[in-house]
């Protein structure tokens, strides 16, 4: 190997196969594990980690359109499209019909901030 290379290996058991406490997926699986364990502790239940980013963007932007709502959380059309859906039929997001543009519902700001972490203080600053 060359020196100054920047060529890492993973570490190896006895064996000769990767640690798997090293290993990539098995971190990411314990990542995902972390965040469902903190989500369910921290934010209401009946609102998915993507339905509340889309909270967040609202908060943040306070109207904007469906498509950037999308970019925003790298959500494909369709799926933003649903999940936008889901909240408006809980009232919580408006659509202006002429301009297609997204906000809170009157009652929407009010609504995130006591579903968005009240007991944790998680995104009180932007709902």
């Amino acid at each position: 190997m060359p020196t100054g290379s920047m060529t890492r290996t993973q570490p190896r058991a006895s064996d000769g196969l990767p640690v798997m406490a090293s290993s990539p997926g098995y971190l990411i699986r314990r990542a995902q594990q972390v965040h469902v364990s903190l989500w369910q502790k921290h934010i209401e239940q009946n609102l998915t980690s993507v339905q509340y980013g889309v909270l967040l963007v609202l908060g943040q932007r306070h109207a904007i359109d469906q498509t950037s709502v999308a970019e925003m959380m790298s959500l494909d059309k369709n799926t933003a499209a649903d999940v936008l859906r889901r909240l408006r039929n809980r009232a919580v997001v408006a659509r202006a019909p002429e301009a297609s543009i997204l906000s809170f519902s009157s009652s929407g700001r009010p609504c995130a901030r006591s579903r968005c972490g009240r007991r944790s203080g998680i995104a009180t600053s932007c709902c």
